[in-house]
């Protein structure tokens, strides 16, 4: 987010490692999994592989890097009077961009390129506008209750009141039986309250500093312990699961499990708030490219996962690769994304030159009132 025109380009780092986190784990789930979990392999077999967890290790990254997002948001707007209408303008004309883009490249890929037999490569539609992702919703509905109501009630409050109201929202999403209350009010309800959480989180930050005392090891510490316990919960999930597998008779492909992470969960959360911290103690300059790439983001979330790219993805024979060489399962997984970044790029760039023809337009289609 802009403050004053300045962007800060440590925060902007952080939303480039965190798009990046998005595209690694949108590739792993919809392609890498899908392989895992729908075909046959060496993986099939009722036995725990290391070189799995780089797949499971990629879990929490969708989740984790949504929860950035939003802390950002409230980290930056937590104390400012913005215009919501701007916020749906620009949401709407960049999904706009984005479609229209994705609607020609895979119709000419479609009529133009070389679909391998047996596959499904299908165009996207006018009607993909507003369903091809679901985090454009999630993220505005939260930037319309802080720009109605949150702001300025969390900005009365002292130190104190704040924590407590942080603390009943997080309770509310993340305990099992209040968060099950709200899911069944609404679908979704759970995440929104989570956002609110995190937004109020985002600024709390900002306005309090309350890791001020904490050392820069210890945070980077304490993701690390994170994951060492994701580890072990992926193997304790892993030995279970083959124990049912031999008690159930041991017969046919084992389906190798892998831990889910909710948005709303507890892990997300933990590490996006430890990340935001790190991230903002960076003594970095601001840097052009770097605020640049920053701003990018929202198009290249907008440009990377969608019905076009999940069976390009999945041509590849991934399980293979990580079996024969995890290095370079790592490598191909980064090419990928990085791929899909640059996409995003250049799509951003033809947003704002669509902004700038859309300006020229205008002038040109409306007439000016005379006095």
């Amino acid at each position: 987010m802009k403050g004053s025109n300045k962007r800060y380009s440590n925060i902007e780092l952080l939303r480039i490692v965190a798009m990046i986190m998005v595209v690694v784990y949108h590739i792993n789930y919809h392609c890498v999994m899908n392989q895992l979990i729908n075909g046959v392999s060496e993986f099939s077999k009722p036995n725990f592989y290391k070189q799995l967890f780089l797949i499971e290790g990629t879990m929490p990254f969708g989740s984790i890097a949504n929860a950035i997002f939003i802390l950002i948001t409230g980290y930056f707007m937590i104390e400012k009077e913005f215009n919501v209408g701007k916020v749906f303008k620009k949401l709407s004309l960049q999904m706009a961009v984005a479609l229209i883009l994705m609607i020609i490249v895979s119709t000419l890929y479609y009529r133009y390129g070389t679909v391998p037999v047996g596959e499904a490569m299908v165009p996207l539609y006018i009607t993909d506008y507003n369903s091809m992702n679901w985090f454009v919703g999630y993220y505005f509905a939260v930037i319309v209750v802080a720009a109605i109501f949150l702001n300025n009630y969390l900005n009365r409050l002292d130190n104190k009141k704040y924590i407590i109201v942080m603390a009943i929202l997080l309770g509310i999403a993340t305990f099992r039986w209040s968060g099950e209350v709200v899911e069944s009010v609404a679908d979704g309800l759970r995440v929104f309250i989570c956002g609110l959480f995190l937004y109020a989180m985002g600024g709390y930050m900002k306005k309090y500093n309350p890791f001020k005392q904490i050392r820069m090891w210890a945070l980077v510490a304490f993701i690390i312990i994170l994951y060492v316990f994701i580890y072990v919960s992926y193997y304790n999930n892993v030995m279970s699961e083959i124990q049912y597998y031999y008690i159930n008779g041991g017969e046919g492909a084992f389906t190798q499990p892998l831990l889910g992470f909710d948005n709303y969960g507890i892990v997300a959360v933990i590490i996006s708030v430890l990340m935001l911290e790190i991230f903002r103690r960076l003594p970095i300059p601001s840097i052009k490219i770097i605020n640049f790439l920053g701003a990018s983001t929202f198009m290249i979330y907008l440009m990377h996962d969608n019905k076009f790219w999940w069976p390009i993805w999945n041509r590849k024979d991934w399980l293979k690769v990580l079996l024969d060489s995890p290095k370079l399962f790592c490598r191909d997984i980064f090419l990928w994304a990085m791929c899909m970044f640059a996409i995003g790029v250049i799509s951003y760039i033809v947003y704002l030159s669509a902004g700038v023809l859309l300006r020229v337009l205008k002038r040109l289609a409306v007439k000016c009132e005379v006095e």
